[in-house]
């Protein structure tokens, strides 16, 4: 089997790692600007009990 990816893919995936280190971390870093890019904020965000979540069988289908 071969698990090896193709050129144009990684070349694709390098450019996206570049365009986010060149572009989106500098906006991450000014001011306060964490708090919108800090994932560990989402613990904080209320949690609805079931939230009106049901499935085609009518069983639960999120986390709640």
């Amino acid at each position: 089997m071969d698990f090896a990816l193709p050129a144009d893919l990684v070349a694709y995936l390098a450019n996206s790692i570049d365009s986010f280190a060149r572009e989106i971390k500098p906006i991450e870093e000014a001011d306060d600007n964490i708090r919108f890019f800090d994932h560990r904020a989402n613990g904080r965000a209320p949690i609805f009990e079931n939230a009106g979540c049901r499935g085609i069988s009518g069983k639960r289908c999120c986390a709640g």
